[in-house]
């Protein structure tokens, strides 16, 4: 059994660092020393370094090699994830020999820039002591990391960007000169092997030509933003994208409403979190779902409004004060209410809509005056949240209700 002369090893990879060298050139080097095969690829399965004899006797690493990267039904048929997040889990490498990998036993590790995964890096154990090829593992994963870190500075000021709560002015002047054009924010989770999962998802839209710049929240939370979006065109393709990549991964997204100035990232991340919590909560959390902002809007008002004005508010005494007069009545008050407000407080449209005569429908907002004790015209944004309120509390579109009972 060879003995691994790690001073020697640690010495070349310092080196490598100390004069800017790139991954691939750090295993050049390194292999030099330690004959050992090795590979290093990011969370997308892509290559991004490799060094051993070929042909190569693992088809695994073999694939990567040949193609760039390995392919996606590869990915999917031999579960990858598996190991992927227990490497994400681990502090330090990990010994794989089992499933498929075993017969070729090998420690692999994350990489990672600061709490972003960068890349994964594996050396094969072969003929050299366990504990020798772990150290090697170990001081090849913080050296590839410093290389990645330096290659990535301006990303770093880009994820602060995007979870940072509010935006100082030079923040928002950089916004304005690196990304312009219509914008969205997304928020993405999925219940297994989260954050190598939420990683490569990342790497798959990169790879369809979107631009978006991404931060993996802890393990189970990847903030997305892509801007640069053609309101007509780019931005039905990241949905569909999306729903694609929700289906295949079972995950969960949050979609904010598209907007025009990435200075607004903040209001627009907090849409996209309470479209994906509030999603959740009415279908479920089982995955390949998006949920979008402007899909919840009235329910998500309706939730603020209770909470600022208190839980009286979902009584909405005034909607069900009209819909006993009209059971009492046989009248149509709160259908003549409903479509008052839906026509934009037009009577002459109302009046269309309902099939009366002008001073009919003015009379009959009289009436509704005189049941309420106030005018429409003076409370008509009160009463809209009120018939929302009504709805979102799950008693359903009241007037139409009283209609159907006719």
């Amino acid at each position: 059994m060879k003995k691994l002369p790690l001073d020697q090893i640690q010495a070349e990879m310092l080196r490598c660092i100390v004069e800017h060298r790139t991954v691939q050139e750090l295993f050049d080097a390194v292999y030099a020393v330690l004959r050992l095969p090795m590979i290093c690829f990011d969370p997308s399965f892509s290559l991004v370094a490799f060094a051993f004899e070929r042909p190569f006797y693992y088809s695994h690493w073999e694939w990567i090699a040949q193609y760039g990267r390995a392919p996606e039904d590869v990915i999917l048929s031999y579960d990858y994830f598996i190991n992927q997040e227990q490497m994400v889990q681990s502090p330090d490498p990990l010994l794989f020999n089992t499933d498929n990998t075993y017969g070729y036993p090998q420690y692999c590790g994350a990489v990672r820039n600061g709490d972003q995964l960068t890349a994964y890096c594996g050396i094969m154990v072969e003929d050299a002591p366990q504990e020798e090829v772990y150290a090697a593992a170990k001081m090849l994963i913080k050296a590839v990391s410093v290389i990645i870190r330096r290659e990535s500075q301006k990303d770093g000021l880009d994820y602060a960007l995007i979870i940072d709560k509010t935006l100082s002015p030079q923040q928002c002047e950089y916004l304005a000169a690196h990304y312009a054009g219509r914008c969205v924010f997304a928020v993405l989770t999925c219940e297994a092997y989260q954050g190598s999962t939420l990683q490569f998802v990342k790497s798959q839209l990169l790879s369809r030509g979107h631009r978006i710049i991404s931060c993996l929240v802890g393990q189970d939370m990847l903030y997305l933003f892509a801007s640069g979006l053609d309101p007509q065109e780019d931005i039905s393709a990241l949905m569909r994208d999306l729903q694609m990549l929700a289906e295949t991964y079972h995950l969960l997204i949050g979609v904010s409403d598209s907007f025009d100035r990435a200075a607004d990232i903040p209001v627009h991340r907090q849409q996209a979190l309470l479209a994906l919590s509030t999603g959740v909560v009415r279908e479920g959390n089982r995955g390949g779902r998006i949920f979008r902002f402007e899909e919840y809007y009235c329910e998500l008002i309706c939730q603020a409004a209770a909470e600022y004005f208190g839980p009286e508010l979902g009584a909405a005494a005034e909607i069900r004060l009209l819909q006993q007069e009209d059971r009492k009545r046989g009248s149509a008050f709160l259908r003549t209410l409903e479509v008052w407000l839906e026509s934009g407080r037009q009577n002459a449209l109302a009046a269309e809509r309902l099939h009366l005569h002008k001073a009919t429908l003015a009379n009959h907002l009289d009436k509704i005056g005189e049941l309420l004790g106030k005018d429409p015209q003076d409370c008509f944004f009160e009463l809209q949240l009120k018939l929302d309120m009504y709805r979102a509390l799950g008693a359903g579109t009241p007037a139409r209700e009283e209609v159907a009972a006719e």
